[in-house]
């Protein structure tokens, strides 16, 4: 049975989707580049709720869910994908990335920019980029604290699209004082034909 909240929500969902799809919705990006066209966040994470407030003030509409993504996936994202693959970015733990990036593979997206960030002590953070284009911006993420969500965002949005490399297959680092759960930011987009 569906409930007045799950609804308006769904509703709401397919109004931006509709957004997206035609364009209206899309934040600036550097010329030749796609768009991020919506940012996830676990609502659970004050980083990843970090990470999506500063992608939501660029106008870049922002999506949350509270650990599992599957419903958000068959509520609004995979009928946007099928209507035409854009690109979209989250930090959320490890699960999370997991299941977003195998749905996205059927709609040939792939992730292409990706930072881990590991809890490695009571107040540090260790963060690890995938792809070595990335690696110049770590002094914003260590300089940030436990609030580098927003820093990721800004990494991200200004090189993460760019980088264009597949790295739906990296594996997390290996941290040996980690302490809590890993967290990683993330793009995935439509992969890049040679």
């Amino acid at each position: 049975m569906m409930s007045r909240r799950s609804f308006c929500r769904n509703a709401a969902m397919t109004a931006v989707a509709a957004d997206l799809i035609s364009g209206v919705a899309r934040a600036s990006a550097p010329a030749g580049d796609p768009a991020i066209a919506a940012v996830l966040h676990d609502e659970r994470l004050m980083q990843s709720r970090a990470f999506s407030d500063r992608l939501a003030a660029r106008g870049i509409p922002a999506f949350g869910f509270r650990g599992d993504p599957s419903r958000l996936w068959l509520d609004g994202l995979a009928a946007l994908m099928r209507k035409g693959a854009v690109p979209f970015a989250g930090l959320t733990g490890q699960g999370a990335l997991f299941c977003l990036e195998r749905w996205s593979w059927d709609m040939g997206m792939r992730v292409v920019a990706r930072i881990d960030h590991a809890k490695a002590s009571a107040t540090g953070w260790r963060h690890c980029p995938a792809a070595p284009e990335l690696c110049d911006e770590l002094e914003a993420l260590a300089t940030a604290g436990p609030a580098f969500g927003a820093a990721a965002a800004d990494i991200l949005l200004s090189q993460g699209i760019t980088a264009g490399t597949d790295l739906s297959h990296a594996a997390p680092p290996r941290v040996a004082d980690r302490t809590g759960e890993q967290l990683v930011s993330w793009v995935i987009a439509p992969a890049r034909r040679a």
